[in-house]
């Protein structure tokens, strides 16, 4: 990167944007900042100023940037179907590789991802902070339990569909793949996890602009769930089959449907329904169904 010039970002993908600001209220750092320099519409100004060298590369440029979340949530809003996800990537990684952004601390983290025994390890450590009262409650995943329970037990080779546990989702909320694959025995679906090659999916080196390390991460998790049934991400997206085994860029690997969204507040079957605090609904039969009370057991975490 020259002093001055963002190069990484196409100018092609800038000219799509037309400023028509529809963005604007699905950005949380908008939202939050009311600064229209940290909307998408602001950031994409702020890409084409330095890809034309109108505008310095200096601290205020690189705020504007790397204070993106990357949630992509501005993406569906948008009428002119701006690629705004694959512009802030490139112009992520290369504020990272200029040293601009991601300081050694947080390479070091996010390498630490890979290595999935000690991440568990971590879990009491944060469990201890919360319960001194340390952790922010605004960055924390809610108040954990000391066990974590069992991990989701795989029930075939070939199964029906693949559970992707994760890194950091299975630290933090394992009962919850534990309540997918309750859901899913339900249905009469066989479930399997990835081998431990795969429990980084590499999504944070993404958006902390380490680009090689994630397509890393993401192939190898792709290889970990080999065959056609569809991988079920219980936080996000399904995975089409089409895409097992591919090296599609990351910015492609996003579904069009949801499978399941979890945490979901409602698990159905075929016969009762039973929402995650385990209380019925009115329509609710499920002193019929002898599994409903393993389920809405499984989907709420132990306190």
């Amino acid at each position: 990167m020259s002093p001055n010039r963002l190069a990484s970002v196409s100018s092609d993908d800038l000219a799509t944007c037309v400023g028509c600001g529809l963005c604007l209220p699905h950005c949380p750092t908008f939202r939050v900042s009311g600064e229209e320099g940290l909307s998408p519409r602001g950031r994409i100004a702020t890409m084409k100023g330095l890809s034309t060298g109108e505008i310095d590369f200096d601290a205020t440029a690189v705020r504007v940037l790397d204070t993106c979340v990357q949630c992509r949530a501005c993406e569906p809003a948008c009428p002119s179907g701006v690629p705004y996800g694959r512009m802030i990537e490139a112009a992520t990684t290369e504020m990272a590789d200029s040293k601009m952004v991601t300081p050694w601390w947080l390479r070091l983290g996010l390498r630490g991802l890979r290595h999935h025994r000690i991440l568990l390890m971590t879990r009491p450590v944060l469990v201890l902070a919360q319960r001194l009262r340390l952790a922010p409650r605004r960055i924390g995943p809610g108040r954990l339990s000391w066990r974590n329970g069992p991990p989701v037990t795989s029930t075939a080779s070939s199964p029906d569909i693949w559970v992707f546990t994760g890194c950091v989702m299975d630290v933090w909320q394992r009962h919850t793949h534990r309540a997918v694959a309750d859901l899913a025995k339900l249905l009469g679906l066989t479930v399997a996890t990835p081998a431990a090659s795969g429990s980084c999916c590499g999504a944070l080196h993404t958006h902390a602009g380490m680009h090689e390390q994630s397509l890393e991460l993401a192939r190898r998790t792709m290889k970990s769930m080999p065959g056609d049934a569809p991988i079920v991400v219980d936080n996000t997206w399904i995975i089409p089959p089409s895409w097992h085994g591919s090296n599609k860029p990351l910015e492609t690997v996003h579904a069009p449907r949801s499978l399941f969204r979890i945490p979901a507040t409602i698990a159905t079957c075929k016969r009762c329904m039973v929402r995650r605090d385990g209380s019925s609904s009115p329509s609710s039969t499920s002193s019929s169904c002898p599994t409903t009370a393993s389920v809405a057991e499984r989907a709420a975490p132990t306190r």
